[in-house]
């Protein structure tokens, strides 16, 4: 399978340095009554933006069955063409896979005590950061990886791994602790990965910060199929347009 490009990353201990002040980033704690109020009224419309994702999600997988049946019917369930087009959508992230792999789980760090309360203060808790996922994710490519997901969300050539505000956003989605990566490949992945520069980095990051990371093998993991993204094509002032076949509109 074709290997998608690397998530974009900056050295990792640079960038560490410029987010020591963000490390603890905000969990919780105590709020006013009126920004209480407005907090959870933000949780909501997150849960209720999520559920319509979800259900949107669900859409497009039907569709996407639809269509892969169209395809059986008109081609044949033993086509050689069938049979390259579902190796290239694999290859993409365009279709469900199966297979043995590993999993990576990276976790936040527990909340600290605090000293005159007793009790946990989960507004200074040691986070995982994008900057962490980004590097497992071109740790397990660079390591063999055919197919990956977080926490169920696959990922293509195209997709981001980005921070807004305390949140970590997978292709504009937000997803919480524990982050588990997925990953589909040959059969010495996982010991090419605890080889690599990526877990030696996720493990000095565990240490100095308390963060999670552990990893495990899994002899059948299934991988969903990642949302279909539009491609967008430069041209020039004037001239047609090039669509993503390649013709002109």
């Amino acid at each position: 399978m074709a290997t998608p490009r690397r998530v974009r990353a900056e050295d990792h201990h640079a960038r560490r340095d410029r987010l020591s002040a963000r490390r603890r980033l905000p969990g919780g704690g105590d709020l006013p009554t009126g920004r209480e109020h407005r907090h959870a009224g933000l949780v909501r419309q997150v849960k209720d933006e999520r559920a319509h994702t979800d259900e949107l999600q669900q859409r497009s997988d039907n569709l996407r069955q639809r269509v892969t049946t169209a395809q059986q019917n008109l081609l044949g369930p033993a086509s050689a063409q069938l049979n390259q087009i579902h190796q290239q959508e694999a290859a993409i992230g365009l279709a469900a896979v199966s297979g043995p792999g590993v999993v990576i789980t990276l976790t936040d760090a527990p909340a600290p005590i605090d000293p005159t309360t007793g009790k946990a203060n989960p507004t200074q808790v040691n986070r995982v950061l994008d900057i962490d996922v980004q590097t497992v994710v071109n740790g397990l490519w660079a390591s063999g990886a055919e197919a990956v997901a977080i926490n169920g969300q696959r990922l293509t050539a195209t997709s981001a791994i980005r921070t807004a505000g305390s949140a970590i956003l997978v292709d504009f989605r937000p997803l919480a602790s524990p982050y588990a990566l997925s990953a589909i490949g040959p059969p010495n992945l996982s010991d090419r990965f605890e080889h690599s520069a990526a877990a030696a980095d996720l493990r000095g990051l565990a240490g100095q910060y308390g963060l999670g990371f552990a990893t495990r093998n899994a002899d059948n993991l299934q991988l969903p199929a990642a949302t279909g993204s539009t491609l967008n094509y430069a041209h020039l002032p004037g001239s047609p347009a090039p669509t993503p076949s390649g013709g002109t509109k």
